[in-house]
């Protein structure tokens, strides 16, 4: 009888028939508590329903089944959503990629919650903001007439193409720095001793190219190529033009990091990255507090016991409570002690996740 139950109950599942799931397995919760499947159906349709509590209980039971199930961390992601909790949403987002790198909804997930939070969206204040979240594919609203339909995918037609090659919006701080004739006439010294020889032609492209991934807002990726002009031969007046638009960089979020840099990448050309966001896992260990600081060693890779990339000194310039061994996740910026000394690297977090 159990089984059939369960047939009947993935059947209306399907339909969408929220509320006659919950009411067919709410009286046998007891006898399928260890089933993953059961507990993510039930949950979903607790979702569907408004009960956010009750979802919440079932997709925590589905995770501690599976904690690698990607549609059961969507679901839950969606509950944070709804409760305001972004962080802890970006969180999993960021595990379900780590898992899954090609997953096409933590990616639009993640686009739209930035989006979201950009223009101070109220989470909980939206009854309907959980279904934009949530990895259920089929039809939700009811049949809309065939005119209706064409017309909304014509008009969604047009909406992408005119997001896809509409010009970028830029950012006029960005804009109001340039190299001038006079720059270019100069552009290199004489110096042998940089760490970059570079031409005039390639000091001009890699400033213009910083400047255009400043406007897609790909900050880290701009650094880079300001970074290259800092440490080559080129003229006093270019570099200090560099400087002033790498003060411009916004502060990074874990939602606002685009561009992804391993430490086996960094530790080959470590100068190359200065000031550079990189979201990075490990354990930790040699805490060290004080002064409303903390610092630490972080065991790049070693989250899960399994892999040693590399060990980095990491200073947070905030107070925290951590504990040698734990895992944790670090946003932050790689700085030196000495830009003369490569070796001198070490990690300014900006934001730590506590690992499960």
């Amino acid at each position: 009888m159990n089984a059939d139950i369960l047939a009947d109950a993935e059947r209306l599942f399907k339909n969408h028939k929220w509320h006659t799931v919950i009411e067919i397995l709410e009286p046998v919760t007891e006898v399928y508590h260890e089933n993953k499947r059961f507990q993510y159906i039930l949950g979903i349709s607790y979702l569907y329903c408004g009960d956010i509590g009750s979802a919440y209980s079932a997709l925590r039971r589905a995770q501690s089944l599976d904690f690698r199930d990607k549609d059961v961390l969507l679901a839950l992601a969606a509950v944070y959503i709804k409760r305001d909790n972004t962080e802890k949403a970006i969180q999993l987002y960021i595990d379900i990629l780590d898992r899954y790198p090609n997953c096409k909804m933590a990616t639009r997930s993640m686009e739209r919650l930035r989006s979201m939070i950009k223009s101070n969206k109220n989470f909980s204040s939206d009854p309907k903001i959980i279904f934009k979240f949530l990895p259920i594919k089929k039809r939700i609203l009811p049949r809309i007439g065939t005119g209706l339909l064409i017309a909304f995918i014509v008009f969604s037609t047009v909406f992408f193409f005119y997001n896809k090659f509409k010009k970028p919006n830029t950012r006029p701080d960005i804009d109001v720095i340039n190299l001038t004739a006079e720059d270019l006439e100069q552009a290199t010294t004489g110096s042998t001793q940089a760490l970059y020889i570079l031409t005039e032609h390639e000091i001009k492209t890699s400033f213009e190219k910083a400047k255009q991934l400043f406007a897609n807002y790909r900050d880290d990726r701009a650094i880079l190529e300001l970074n290259k002009i800092l440490l080559s031969n080129a003229s006093p007046g270019i570099k200090e033009k560099c400087a002033l638009l790498k003060k411009l960089a916004q502060p990074p979020s874990f939602l606002t990091v685009k561009d992804r840099f391993t430490y086996k990448e960094i530790i080959k050309e470590p100068l190359l990255y200065d000031s550079v966001s990189v979201i990075w896992k490990g354990a930790i260990a040699n805490v060290q507090t004080g002064n409303g600081k903390c610092f630490f060693k972080l065991l790049i890779g070693y989250h899960d016991a399994k892999i040693l990339e590399g060990i980095i000194e990491v200073l947070v310039p905030f107070e925290t409570l951590l504990v040698d061994g734990n895992g944790v996740e670090v946003l932050g910026k790689i700085r030196f002690s000495s830009l003369s000394d490569p070796s001198t690297m070490f990690l300014e977090a900006v934001s730590l996740h506590i690992l499960p």
